[in-house]
């Protein structure tokens, strides 16, 4: 049987090879000597390993770490050198890497940032009892973010039965983390307006009173953010009938139209 031919390119690594890919094998077994090299590398910060078959004999490595975000990795058959980045199939052209990532990794387990998203001081609209929710990471003075809070207002006027928890954060200097503050330390119907004028871009006023109260939350919510290794605003944490996914960046509106078709729009 002819093996599959490889070409991978990762950071500071080139490599062409064939290899007889082991066909119709139901199991894969990795030794404890091979694990133990591999997790000592890949299995921090709480990051689950899953093993399964590599293209030219190597082991396939499915990354899952505690944010939800998923990687795969490959190694020698002895663990000594592990590798990432794009994986080419030459035969047939197939990004064998990204195929990898769909189809040998379990589906993104969120529930760990949900529930730190949760534990999050945040400022909620919409319906207090709907089952859909969206939990929105934002800088008051992030374009994206003013766009994204567009994005779910025209959603609320269209199809509406939804909850959005924005969690305010300042990551982008001194002045938005003084509007996070000053947001988090307002009267809860204060906030609403507030939050409204800062994602429309309004310039707003924000009191010393209302930012020395709103330091705690601020401080917890970034503690958040970092534990969660996000790096950029905004993060959208949705959760639909127990189904949580997250998307980094804007969220589309057709995507988020989606999301509510089976339950709001359908309904109509």
């Amino acid at each position: 049987m002819k093996g599959t031919r490889l070409f991978v390119m990762a950071a500071a690594t080139l490599a062409l090879s064939e290899g007889a890919a082991s066909a119709g094998r139901t199991e894969f077994a990795v030794n404890e000597e091979v694990r133990g090299r591999i997790e000592a590398v890949l299995g921090k910060n709480g990051a689950k390993l899953n093993y399964f078959p590599g293209p030219g004999d190597t082991v396939g490595v499915g990354v899952s770490m505690p944010n939800g975000k998923q990687m795969v990795v490959y190694g020698s058959a002895d663990g000594r050198v592990l590798f990432s980045g794009v994986a080419i199939d030459t035969a047939t052209g197939a990004n064998l890497a990204r195929r990898d990532l769909e189809e040998k990794l379990p589906p993104p387990d969120f529930s760990s940032v949900l529930k730190q998203a949760r534990g999050a001081a945040s400022i909620q609209l919409g319906d207090a009892k709907s089952d859909v929710e969206y939990f929105v990471f934002v800088d008051p003075h992030c374009p994206y973010c003013h766009r994204t809070f567009a994005t779910f207002e025209l959603l609320a006027k269209e199809v509406g039965g939804f909850t959005v928890h924005y969690i305010p954060i300042g990551i982008l200097g001194p002045r938005s983390e003084n509007a996070a503050k000053g947001l988090l330390g307002m009267a809860p119907g204060e906030q609403r307006v507030a939050l409204a004028a800062a994602m429309s871009g309004q310039p707003t006023t924000t009191s010393d009173a209302a930012i020395a109260a709103g330091d705690k939350h601020h401080q917890r919510n970034l503690a958040i953010f970092r534990n969660l290794q996000l790096q950029a605003v905004p993060v959208t944490v949705a959760v639909n009938a127990g189904d949580v996914t997250m998307v980094s960046g804007m969220p589309g509106l057709e995507e988020l139209r989606a999301q509510l078709k089976p339950k709001k729009v359908a309904a109509r």
